[in-house]
């Protein structure tokens, strides 16, 4: 008997343990991952950053599946993300911000889209605090390279841009991430 390929993935989940929503524990967020049926689940950080392993081949409806199921566990609804783990590496891999690496102490982000969320912008996007480099099939790399220039105002911009169904997370966050590649 065959087993099933797997696919690692990871869920982004938006305003887990920040703004006005309640506190979410990550073993009360592995116990509804392992409730949905998804394997080998484990939390990165405290703020809604789940890795799994799942036979479905189709990111769209693993999200579909947390989104309705989520709130049950967590008591609120948090909009979704969900990206295969290889696919974020190939990102990191790409090294996005190379070409911006002459300024001092830049605070990197990864600001994730729906996959069916069409984006038509050019880029790169450059200001005086921020640049927005470019769109890596869904994922929007920037960078804020102004101290005095808030990362809250960079959300604000991003969400005038491609509408607040979008999860930001700092680069650390991301290496951290594939870093639990299995």
């Amino acid at each position: 008997m065959s087993r099933s390929k797997t696919i690692q993935y990871v869920a982004l989940l938006r305003g887990i343990n920040s703004g006005k929503n309640p506190s979410t524990k990550m073993d009360v967020l592995r116990k509804a991952f392992e409730t949905m049926g998804y394997e080998n689940v484990s939390t990165i950080l405290a703020t809604g950053n789940v890795i799994f392993t799942s036979p479905e081949s189709n990111p769209i409806k693993i999200e579909k599946n947390i989104f309705e199921t989520l709130p049950s566990f967590i008591g609120f609804e948090s909009d979704v993300i969900v990206r295969p783990v290889d696919d974020i590496l190939a990102l990191v891999r790409s090294e996005p911000f190379s070409p911006f690496n002459t300024f001092k102490k830049p605070r990197l982000y990864a600001t994730f889209i729906h996959t069916e969320q069409k984006i038509e912008s050019k880029y790169p996007i450059q200001t005086e605090e921020y640049v927005i480099i470019d769109n890596f099939d869904g994922v929007v790399c920037s960078m804020v390279f102004d101290e005095s220039y808030k990362t809250p105002d960079l959300m604000k911009t991003l969400e005038r841009m491609f509408g607040k169904n979008i999860t930001t997370r700092n680069w650390n966050t991301v290496i951290k991430i594939i870093s639990k590649k299995i």
